[in-house]
């Protein structure tokens, strides 16, 4: 659309404006679209905020344990909790509409996609569900350590990083691996994929772009200990990365290198998306900071 240009992102200015609503507690996952911000986090609930009054519209109870990661499709959100169970509600109305149970640890991370569901544990393995019945189709089994990303395309493709320090790729149709992208000398905390290219953060301090069709690196970004990436997102231009030391970070996405800094958090920064002219973060820090670029300034916003 005739969202910011690029030169908002990088000279853009954005004072805070804070809004506090509710209980407080650190904020692992988000997602939003044109009509409502989805955050989940260590409180076992999911909060829906209007995504232009930021007035609290939801509240998603039946978790017994930290949301740990989240994402809605339509009148679907699912959820994914350290209760061992990920979950399927309906946006419209608030209920659940089914429990996964079957992972024997905390449920890390999920994605859905057409009638596919993947939830990945720190149990190691990944789960395919079918989302209309709710019922487990089968187990991946090839990490060997915590599952702590996720990605599902319409074609089946799945993408998820471990703690084990790799990426793999594995197919629904074919129910089996294709590739392992190994590199990364830490745990992965992060993945994003567009379709045609995948972008990975890891405890080694680096953040990688992969070649899908040969699982070699094409680039290679080093940071510095306070500035390590927890999260990824990225567009054709620019990675943007948020960092533990609460910073949000963005960096050429072919040179790597750093275009700005934006000062978000007082914590570290769990989880971000941004589209043309605005820019959400959870943290720690309890708080879940909106940077508009779309104005004459910018502006940040702390839902509590």
């Amino acid at each position: 659309g005739a969202g910011a240009s690029a030169a908002d992102w990088v000279h853009g200015d954005f004072r805070r404006k804070t809004i506090n609503r509710g209980k407080t507690a650190a904020v692992n996952c988000l997602q939003f679209n044109r009509q409502w911000i989805f955050t989940g986090g260590a409180d076992s609930v999911v909060k829906m905020w209007d995504v232009n009054t930021h007035a609290r519209e939801r509240t998603f109870r039946g978790h017994t344990g930290t949301v740990n990661s989240l994402r809605v499709s339509g009148d679907t959100l699912l959820t994914a909790s350290d209760d061992k169970t990920a979950r399927l509600w309906s946006v419209s109305t608030g209920t659940a509409s089914a429990t996964l149970v079957g992972h024997d640890g905390p449920v890390l991370a999920c994605a859905m996609a057409g009638h596919t569901i993947v939830t990945g544990s720190r149990d190691h393995t990944l789960m395919i569900w079918d989302m209309a019945t709710g019922s487990p189709i089968r187990s991946l089994h090839g990490h060997i350590g915590r599952v702590t990303a996720l990605h599902i395309d319409e074609g089946g493709n799945i993408y998820s990083a471990s703690t084990d320090g790799t990426l793999k790729h594995w197919s629904v149709q074919m129910q089996q691996r294709i590739r392992s992208y190994k590199g990364h000398t830490g745990g992965v905390h992060d993945l994003a994929f567009d379709g045609f290219e995948l972008v990975s953060c890891a405890a080694d301090l680096t953040i990688r772009r992969w070649d899908i069709s040969t699982g070699q690196p094409l680039s290679i970004i080093t940071s510095a200990a306070a500035d390590e990436a927890r999260c990824v997102r990225f567009d054709a231009t620019k990675i943007v990365c948020g960092c533990r030391d609460g910073l949000v970070r963005l960096r050429d996405k072919q040179s790597g290198s750093l275009i700005r800094e934006l000062d978000v958090a007082t914590g570290p920064i769990n989880c971000l998306q941004f589209d043309d002219h605005k820019l959400i973060a959870g943290s720690d820090d309890r708080t879940v900071r909106l940077i508009d670029f779309s104005g004459d300034r910018g502006k940040t916003c702390a839902l509590q």
